[in-house]
């Protein structure tokens, strides 16, 4: 079990009330804020960027704070969102220590910088955790600490967000309402606070870098197609597994509003007058305890995001018409994408090529047509694989994670638009998958961050490859040199930092050419 310290942090003299080298006070509208300094590094936690999402306010959109003069302790981590899935997160099981606290009222966010700081380009971290667990911190992972200590170049931003169902619930009901995707609309106001609030810090609110993994990276890469494509929130985009390649399920889709009537019906609220007000009314362990029974393999991916008219229902359609904010991007995948995936999706383990074949049929959904099944099953043969699961890894990471990215990387370039495209093989000394031996979904996040109570001296070239790079493309000058611009299919092995082609999966061309996947038209 290896333990992360967290490090102290250090005060710079950019916008303070105050000059106790070991408080700094920096004050905006909503209030004076009272962080920590130490060996050339500041750091404000748990700054309140909405109001607490409570009461009426529970599954509603945001709320901007008002102005305030209050004096605000920003020395500790704040609490967190409450995760549907407990004990689940990516990397908090190989972390010792208390969990931080949970809350309905999580909405806040940390801010890292290096003394002196100036102008500086800002990077914004949204974090995993697939719609349903996760937070701003993650035992002190994600600290920006960990990048500045080495690139003392930027100001960096972490924020929590709401999570299941209280982030993410939908239905025609919430529909009507207008409170559709409010976890996605947290993240949105989190941006916008930075580009308000973030030159007091000392960065450059005109050089905002967003960059997220996983259902971070897809909430990301679904903001770029929000107001057609005008969004002003970020000017960069990270995208670690997770680009956004299919369409948004409609609130009143089978798994959307089975969801929904589940938990009324759990919690006694089907029949009420108002079915909204008495799960605002819920008592928040309650909605979490019967929200948490119902698995991905009873109602696949029940909270996530949704169509609610400022997303497309067709992603290519708004690729093909430009409805996509053209904003450099970096996109990197792992090359095992589908191992982490395998326990939560599969259920009870695979043992034979029937169970195999209704599997990859379950997961299709609507686009299982005896022609996509048969050119799937072709593809993902489990005969040229050691294990079922090996086969169905790929299948799930292909169709999940490398697609979307193929897809993404291509219309920047086709648009000549700055992409970089990168895959990571590297197979962690340190791995939290036991008897894994390829690059995992995360596994890539501690290289990133430069987390290095989690990394062995021999990774320690690679965190510097990965976190000076994402660095260096905040600012607006990566080095070309090292990573070009992905142009003939060509993109890097993180691992060797060698170039080689980017070779379209056959089950891309399949789904994209012969499939509405991207549609969903009934979903």
């Amino acid at each position: 079990m290896l333990v992360l310290l967290l490090a102290s942090v250090l005060c710079t003299p950019f916008g303070y009330d105050g000059h106790q080298i070991s408080n700094p006070i920096v004050t905006i509208p909503q209030g004076k804020f009272k962080g920590t300094s130490d060996s050339g590094l500041s750091a404000w936690l748990n700054i309140p960027y909405a109001q607490p999402p409570v009461g009426e306010l529970r599954f509603k959109h945001p709320v901007p704070l008002g102005n305030s003069s209050q004096i605000f302790d920003s020395t500790k981590f704040g609490n967190n969102c409450i995760p549907r899935l407990q004990n689940s997160s990516f990397l908090q099981r190989f972390i010792s220590g208390a969990p931080a606290p949970v809350s309905e009222d999580c909405l806040n966010l940390n801010v890292y910088a290096p003394n002196n700081a100036n102008n500086l380009p800002v990077m914004v971290f949204v974090f995993p955790g697939g719609f349903d667990t996760g937070d701003d911190h993650e035992g002190a992972v994600y600290d920006g600490r960990n990048i500045l200590k080495h690139y003392p170049n930027a100001v960096i931003v972490a924020m929590n967000y709401r999570l299941g169902p209280f982030g993410f619930l939908a239905s025609s009901d919430l529909e009507n309402e207008g409170s559709l995707n409010s976890g996605l609309y947290d993240i949105k106001m989190a941006f916008e606070w930075v580009r308000q609030n973030i030159a007091v810090f000392g960065g450059n609110p005109n050089q905002v870098t967003a960059f997220g993994q996983s259902s971070g990276s897809i909430s990301i890469s679904a903001l770029l197609l929000t107001d057609n494509g005008n969004q002003k929130l970020f000017d960069r985009a990270i995208l670690m597994s997770g680009p956004n390649g299919y369409g948004f399920k409609k609130p009143d889709s089978p798994n959307r509003e089975g969801a929904y009537k589940k938990l009324a019906d759990a919690l006694g609220c089907t029949g009420q007058p108002n079915v909204l007000e008495c799960l605002r009314n819920a008592p928040s362990d309650q909605i979490i305890k019967y929200s948490s029974e119902f698995t991905l393999t009873d109602i696949e991916f029940e909270y996530g995001l949704t169509f609610d008219g400022n997303l497309p229902r067709n992603i290519v359609d708004a690729y093909r018409k430009g409805q996509f904010s053209k904003i450099p991007l970096v996109i990197t995948t792992v090359e095992a994408e589908g191992a982490l995936m395998n326990g939560p999706l599969v259920g009870t383990p695979v043992t034979n090529d029937q169970q195999f074949g209704n599997l990859i049929t379950e997961k299709l959904g609507e686009f299982a047509t005896p022609t996509i099944i048969e050119e799937m099953l072709q593809i993902y043969d489990p005969k040229k694989y050691s294990t079922y699961q090996d086969a169905f890894n790929d299948f799930i990471g292909d169709i999940w994670f490398k697609c979307p990215a193929s897809l993404m990387a291509q219309v920047w370039s086709n648009n000549t638009l700055p992409v970089y495209v990168g895959r990571n093989r590297h197979v962690p000394v340190y791995s939290y998958l036991a008897g894994n031996t390829k690059a995992f979904h995360t596994s890539d996040l501690p290289y990133a961050w430069e987390a290095r109570n989690l990394l062995f001296p021999t990774e320690y070239g690679l965190a510097d490859f990965v976190a000076g790079y994402f660095v260096r493309f905040a600012s607006g000058n990566p080095p070309t040199a090292s990573w070009p611009l992905y142009q003939s299919n060509q993109r890097i092995d993180v691992e060797s930092q060698k170039v080689e082609l980017d070779k379209a999966k056959p089950a891309c061309k399949i789904f994209y050419d012969n499939t509405d996947f991207v549609t969903r038209p009934d979903q």
